[in-house]
């Protein structure tokens, strides 16, 4: 499993974001544990399992994925794939994280919760499919199309950078927003990473389907947010997924 997206581009191709690649997702993960901290890292001992579980799943996948960024880098195509497989156990457990992490949200009975969680389960929900989707996709249809499996996997964690903005707002920023407006800045900011990625790949006249797939997605999960409290059939169903 390779990561190496510009691997065999043009020397022009070889700038850009990439080479860059895995200090924007070491940055990524930093910036992951200030804003998870008051919520989740500081009150380990009465976190749900479902939380746990999806919390270790997601700082494995970042991890490895820094680490076949910067294996594939140096050409360690060797290691990058031992270490690729081991993404075939714990996409699974991603994806089994990330349910169970919905279903508890939609138990809790915090103020936060009851405000937000019918919202936040439909983006949660959709980042989990389209992880699901995209992971199997690269690895499976696109595992030798370098550029495309490279972005199909960097496309796994862009939808993480809502719950982590939204947190650095909700904990962090002092501008007077309500909690409803840090979400959908945060919503908002994680489109336009979306859109400045796909604008790199215009300029250097190397696009590729993965991030306009993304944008859709993302744009649907905007939408979801804000509406999602409002759709009977989704209340019905989120009402139902919580009784299990």
């Amino acid at each position: 499993m390779r990561l190496n997206a510009l691997e065999g581009a043009p020397a022009g191709h070889r700038r850009g974001m990439y080479p860059f690649a895995a200090l924007y997702l070491t940055l990524g993960f930093v910036f992951a544990v200030v804003a998870f901290w008051p919520s989740y890292f500081s009150q380990l001992a009465t976190a749900r399992v479902g939380y746990h579980v999806h919390g270790i799943t997601a700082v494995l996948w970042l991890a490895m994925l820094i680490g076949q960024v910067v294996l594939a880098r140096r050409k360690r195509f060797d290691l990058h794939r031992a270490v690729g497989r081991t993404s075939y156990v714990l996409a699974p457990l991603f994806v089994m994280g990330g349910v169970w992490m919905v279903h508890s949200l939609l138990q809790m009975t915090s103020p936060f919760t009851q405000a937000f969680g019918v919202k936040l389960a439909f983006y949660d929900l959709a980042a989990v499919a389209h992880f699901a989707v995209a992971y199997g996709l690269a690895v499976t249809v696109f595992r030798r199309r370098m550029k495309i499996h490279a972005r199909l996997m960097i496309s796994t964690v862009i939808p993480m950078l809502f719950p982590v903005i939204g947190r650095l707002m909700l904990f962090y920023q002092d501008f007077g927003l309500s909690p409803y407006h840090c979400l959908v800045v945060s919503l908002v900011l994680t489109e336009a990473v979306i859109v400045a990625l796909i604008y790199q790949e215009s300029r250097r006249g190397d696009t590729h389907w993965p991030y306009p797939a993304l944008l859709v997605v993302a744009s649907a999960q905007h939408l979801g947010f804000v509406y999602a409290d409002r759709w009977v059939w989704w209340q019905d169903f989120v009402g139902w997924y919580a009784g299990l």
